[in-house]
This record gives C-alpha cells, structure tokens and sequence, in this order.
C-alpha cells in the first residue's frame, strides 16, 4: 500500500509538472507552483526528485519510454516494412497529438534544460531510433528497401521530421504568424512525411 501511494504521488508530481511547464514555461515555473496543483507540500517534491531538471528530464525519459514499449508491441506480427513505418509514425503522432501539454514540453520546454543530453533520457530516444533502424534494416534484408542508404540516418531523419512537424503543430497554436504560413493538420504532415520516406526507400 505505502509503494502504491509513493508511485501515485510521484505520478501526481510529474503530471503536475507537465502542465505548469507547459503554461508558464520551464523557467519561470516554481516549485511551489508544481506543488499546488498536486496537491502536496514543496518539500515532497524534493523526495521524488533533485530538482527541476530532473522532473522535465523524468517526463521525457517516461513517456518516450511508454511509447517505445507501445510501437514494440503494436510491431509485433506485422511483416510489411512500409505499414510498420506507418505504425511508428502514426503512433509517435497520436502520442503527443493526445496530450498537447506534453506535445509542449517536449518541442519547447525540454530544449532549454542543459542537463538533458548528459541524462538516462537519451536511452528513451536511442532505443526510438533503434526501433526504425530494425525496421529499415529488415526492409533492406529481404530487398524491399534500397540498400544504398544508411539505416541509421533514415532514423535520425523521421525523428527529426517528427520532432519538426510537432514543434510547428505547437506554435501555430500560440503565434498566429506560424499558423497563418503553416496552416497544416499533423496528419495531412504525416501523410507527407511518409510518402517522402517511402519514395527515398524504394
């Protein structure tokens, strides 16, 4: 009972924290902020966490890992490489697409921590990427890709048009400006995507 209530008030903490990251900006928001909206002391937080990059850095290396586990199982029994691409981007785009607060602190909040890159998260992004280079490999395995290409950079290429067409779907909702240039649905993006990375495949 006690390890339910510590993982549910971690839970509270984290959710918390996505949302006032998300509204007031990772550095301008305050502990006490984080605190309030879940519901508990300051001083819990700092049972739970180091401080506040370690809380943005848990967001990111949670979630991404949820979604890794999601496109492992959702790939399973699926052979044609195309449709499992398909899954990956479809899934990546529902993931942030559900939650936009999220969406937000990973496109935005999550490039201002310096810590970030030095973090446990970049395993969540390397096994994402190992997830697409497994399928491009397969692809070039069994002569459906070309093998001309490095399936590495195919990877790093979707992620970066992921992360890309993500950051503009959350600017077009605060700057006008963006929406006006870029007034396009994240799946009419992800349609175009996927055509571009099955053209450069084939």
């Amino acid at each position: 009972m006690a390890k339910q209530k510590s993982v549910a008030i971690r839970e509270s903490i984290l959710e918390a924290a996505t949302k006032v990251f998300a509204k007031t900006g990772f550095y301008k928001a305050k502990a006490l902020e984080i605190a309030n909206k879940a519901n508990i002391a300051v001083g819990t937080i700092y049972n739970y966490f180091k401080n506040k990059d370690d809380i943005l850095i848990s967001i990111f290396n949670e979630r991404i890992g949820e979604l890794n586990r999601t496109l492992i199982s959702a790939l399973q029994g699926v052979d044609d490489p195309d449709q499992r691409l398909s899954i990956i981007l479809s899934s990546s785009i529902s993931a942030m697409k559900n939650d936009r607060e999220f969406a937000e602190v990973v496109t935005i909040e999550l490039r201002q921590s310096s810590k970030f890159f030095s973090s446990t998260a970049i395993s969540s992004v390397l096994e994402f990427l190992e997830i697409i280079t497994d399928v491009i490999h397969d692809g070039q395995k069994r002569g459906i890709y070309r093998s001309d290409v490095d399936a590495r950079v195919v990877a790093w290429t979707l992620l970066g048009s992921l992360e890309n067409l993500l950051h503009i779907w959350v600017l077009s909702d605060r700057l006008p400006e963006v929406k006006h240039r870029y007034d396009i649905s994240l799946e009419e993006g992800k349609e175009t995507v996927e055509r571009v990375l099955r053209r450069g495949l084939h």
